[in-house]
C-alpha cells in the first residue's frame, strides 16, 4: 500500500521537477542537511517515527545513503 501511494504520487509530478528534486537531493546542502536529520532520528525524541543512518559515499560508487532502522510506516500498520 505505501509502494503504490508513492508511486502515484511521484507520478503525478511532472518529469522536469522530478529531474530538479534530484538535483536538489545529490546538493551538498541537501546531503548534509539528511547527515544532521539522522543523527537527530538516532536521539528517539518522537518513538514513532523513523530513525535512520547516514551513510557516506565517497562520490565514487554512490553519492551517501540512508540505513533506515526504525521505519515510521510500519509502526504505524
Amino acid at each position: 500500500m505505501i509502494y503504490e501511494m508513492s508511486e502515484t504520487e511521484l507520478k503525478s509530478i511532472p518529469g522536469f521537477v522530478r529531474r530538479l528534486i534530484g538535483y536538489f537531493w545529490f546538493s551538498s546542502w541537501f546531503s548534509k542537511r539528511v547527515k544532521k536529520r539522522a543523527k537527530e532520528s538516532q536521539e528517539r525524541a518522537y518513538p514513532d517515527s523513523f530513525v535512520m543512518r547516514y551513510i557516506e559515499g565517497g562520490g565514487q560508487n554512490f553519492d551517501y545513503g540512508i540505513d533506515y532502522i526504525e521505519c515510521a510506516n510500519v509502526k504505524f500498520l
